[in-house]
């Protein structure tokens, strides 16, 4: 199901996501809301409608425009995640924004990859998020991302 809703979202297809949201039994999975998440970077208007019509509930509201647009790491930004020991793809990850000592790090997550909130004060990883933990993700976003920090 997580596959062929975020097919579906990506591809622009509000009336497909409104009809597959009335079979989802949990609208929290980490792959509805990769699909979610991956609809509203695109801004595509009608589909995330159809996924708040079929009952997802964003855990902070959508910034009205990105802080910034997401960019490469930074040789810091590297090392950091070297540090917490996250190396195994650092050329597909992306900065996204930072709250306070928190920097939210995308390696992939609207295809299955993780994001990485890292403390770069502490050096320690806060929360890993996004596609990667179908297990359930635990802490996403961590207490520290503030409601003045959104994705």
């Amino acid at each position: 199901m997580g596959s062929a809703l975020m097919d579906a979202a990506l591809a622009d297809r509000p009336a497909l996501v409104a009809e597959m949201m009335k079979h989802v039994k949990d609208t929290r999975s980490p792959k509805v809301l990769a699909a979610y998440e991956a609809a509203l970077r695109r801004g595509n208007g009608p589909v995330v409608e159809a996924f708040t019509r079929g009952g997802v509930t964003p855990s902070t509201p959508p910034p009205a425009t990105p802080a910034s647009e997401p960019r490469g790491l930074t040789t810091e930004e590297s090392t950091l995640l070297a540090r917490v020991g996250l190396v195994d793809r650092p050329a597909s990850c992306q900065f996204i924004q930072e709250c306070g000592d928190v920097i939210l790090v995308d390696c992939n997550s609207a295809a299955d990859g993780p994001a990485y909130y890292i403390d770069r004060r502490s050096t320690k990883l806060v929360a890993r998020c996004g596609g990667a933990c179908m297990g359930g993700c635990v802490g996403c976003p961590p207490k520290a991302w503030t409601c003045e920090c959104r994705r």
